[in-house]
């Protein structure tokens, strides 16, 4: 939902330089690459950022010997197939997640794209 929600708002912030790169020749399938592009590197820095975060807090819990609630410490074990299953997968989501907003930047129409302010 996020992503959707940035990508929306990049499109709509950047409507005018659309209009103009589809008044100099770029196609739909050029601004519809850009803006998959983009998701990509959203969806590659979330994934990266998000694995790193649930990797250092599952190191700290283990180091520590965390509890909850005074009850046992928490067992911590590594699944690296699994880990690397949903960093790819949360990847494949934001590429997803990326196609409406950049389906909707490829139907500006270039004269009315550039009219906005």
């Amino acid at each position: 939902f996020a992503i959707v929600t940035i990508q929306m708002m990049l499109v709509n912030g950047k409507t005018r330089e659309i209009g103009v790169m589809r008044s100099i020749g770029a196609t739909r399938k050029d601004i519809l690459i850009i803006f998959i592009f983009q998701g990509m590197i959203i969806g590659a820095i979330g994934a990266g950022v998000g694995t790193a975060a649930g990797l250092g807090y599952t190191f700290y819990a283990k180091e520590t010997k965390m509890s909850f609630n005074n009850s046992l410490p928490l067992e911590v074990s590594y699944n690296w197939e699994k880990i690397i299953q949903t960093a790819v997968l949360s990847f494949i989501l934001a590429i997803i997640a990326s196609l409406y907003p950049s389906y909707r930047a490829t139907k500006l129409l270039p004269v009315e794209a550039m009219r906005t302010v």
